[in-house]
């Protein structure tokens, strides 16, 4: 319950101050962005995921994508970030212009450095030039070409250690050859609870999680990212033990196994016939599995039933009563591949960050949360939190649902009229593009952005 405090005292504006900020920006650093929204000469700036207001000194046009250069601090704290030239900025988005960046800011002119600037802008990873030269020296010192720069920099952004043997690893996993080095593979998994005989031969959880979480046409690059993903994130610590004992054998592959014996490691009653949530975990693992359930005491239809009724408030209590940080939660991503109704309150991502320095009251909150449903395709809305009005902007993926969400915003103002906030709705963006690549990112992927510790997935 702590965690559904936290999460309301956050969303009211009443957290307590803190000194993590949601962005890190550093002189020199080179970062991509994306003008959200203006108003007069103010501008939503959206920066590895985070919104940024700022003062508008240049011409630009609301959706422009920006390469930004933090040029420096001033001494009341605001960070002052200059826009690269139109042409170049243009280029180096696309690819074409590498060698000029590099040109312009005093980096030496190779291959090697080409590659990868390439690769940290197509990964939407801020850098520095010092941070280019660093890496050059690593991968020269270690007999690196070009081409293991996207194993180099999947690690350095995740800041993993760097060695010659992790990125031959990681690079052999991302040319879809697996771990050949096991030992790399085992540094991956060594903080996870999982059995020993999981831990000596990590080869096998690797075939598991592809069967289950991905599909035959994804790349060996995108399936390298989620299992990077669910290693770092792997379990909430009850939905992990379940994982572990329940659905792997010395095979590797699936097994229905024997649940009544299993504890609620961070609860105190057991898991057994008479848990609703138990339930649902065998639903949700003979689901997975392609097998159909056996032993479960409530009807199969009542649980999808129930699975379709669930809010995402009870799924914030479900998750608040483990003890976790930001974990992966097997049960709420099969609660979202399980569902069949019309609306599914899918995703929500909570980030609280300084506005700005000093004085209180100056936190504000980001919502993000994603919406699918079987008549209106996938949305995103976008909820920006600040001391005195609440910003909302909904992002949809054709036209026609465009003049939907139009057509339900008086609604939708009236049914929030009793908020203590000023609202203000910008206006409908229509961007299939912009969903798809929010949706991946945000339950997917993590990035490099320094977060709070609020991010809860519900």
């Amino acid at each position: 319950m702590d965690k559904i405090s936290q999460f309301l005292h956050a969303f009211m504006g009443k957290s307590p101050q803190t000194e993590k900020m949601a962005i890190i920006l550093r002189p020199g650093q080179i970062l991509q962005g994306k003008l959200f929204e203006i108003h007069g000469n103010r501008a939503i700036l959206l920066v590895n995921g985070v919104n940024i207001t700022a003062d508008l000194k240049t011409s630009a046009a609301a959706g422009e994508k920006l390469l930004l250069y933090v040029e420096g601090q001033k001494p009341d704290g605001t960070v002052i970030l200059k826009k690269i030239d139109v042409e170049m900025g243009r280029g180096i988005m696309e690819g074409v212009k590498e060698e000029a960046l590099l040109n312009h800011f005093g980096i030496k002119v190779s291959r090697l450095n080409t590659a990868l600037i390439e690769n940290m802008i197509q990964r939407n990873i801020s850098f520095s030039a010092f941070d280019v030269s660093m890496l050059e020296a690593f991968m020269f010192k270690n007999s690196l070409t070009e081409e293991h720069v996207p194993a180099v920099l999947w690690l350095w952004s995740r800041n993993f250690p760097l060695s010659k043997e992790a990125v031959e690893a990681v690079h052999s996993f991302l040319k879809g050859e697996g771990f050949t080095n096991a030992e790399i593979a085992k540094q991956l998994f060594k903080e996870s609870s999982l059995p020993s005989g999981i831990k000596q031969d990590p080869g096998s959880l690797i075939n598991l999680l592809r069967s289950i979480f991905f599909k035959e046409d994804e790349s060996s690059e995108q399936i390298a990212q989620k299992l990077s993903n669910l290693a770092k994130n792997m379990g909430l610590k009850h939905e992990r033990e379940i994982f572990e004992r329940a659905v792997l054998d010395k095979r590797g592959e699936f097994q229905a196994g024997d649940y009544s014996n299993i504890k609620n490691t961070s609860a105190k009653d057991p898991l057994n016939s008479l848990s609703v949530k138990g339930e649902i975990l065998r639903l949700l693992h003979f689901s997975l599995s392609g097998k159909e359930a056996e032993d479960i005491t409530m009807p199969r239809e009542a649980l999808k039933e129930l699975l379709n009724d669930i809010t995402a408030l009870q799924l914030l209590n479900l998750s608040g009563q483990q003890e976790s940080g930001d974990a992966f939660n097997l049960f709420l991503q099969g609660w979202f591949l399980n569902f069949e109704g019309e609306l599914s309150p899918f995703f929500l991502k909570l980030k609280e960050f300084q506005a700005k320095k000093g004085g209180e009251g100056d936190l504000s909150c980001q919502v993000l949360f994603f919406i699918t449903t079987k008549h209106l395709g996938r949305l995103m809305c976008r909820l920006i939190l600040e001391r005195d009005h609440l910003t909302c902007a909904f992002t949809v993926e054709k036209e026609a649902y465009k003049e939907i969400i139009d057509d339900n915003i008086a609604l939708l103002e009236n049914r929030l009229n009793l908020l203590p906030w000023k609202l203000i709705f910008l206006s409908t963006r229509v961007s299939s593009n912009e969903v798809k690549e929010s949706f991946e990112k945000e339950i997917l992927e993590v990035g490099t952005v320094k977060t709070s510790s609020l991010d809860l997935r519900v």
